[in-house]
């Protein structure tokens, strides 16, 4: 009965973790999208200049391993 309910109590706290996750990436994708978005508009809109910072903004952002292409 114990190991169960300490194999249940683990199960829990996994199932936690994993839907905080999956929060997390909802969040990242949601991020990224408008960042898409407004970088979409603003070389639509022939805004280059303005693109070009909000990008450099964004990539600032990155942890340094993940900044360059």
């Amino acid at each position: 009965m114990i190991q169960q309910m300490s194999f249940l109590q683990k199960q829990l706290e996994y199932t936690k973790d994993m839907e905080q996750e999956y929060r997390s990436v909802r969040k990242w994708n949601h991020d990224m999208e408008n960042h898409l978005f407004s970088l979409n508009y603003l070389i639509r809109a022939k805004k280059y200049h303005e693109a070009d910072a909000y990008l450099k903004t964004i990539l600032s952002e990155l942890p340094p391993e993940k900044r360059t292409l």
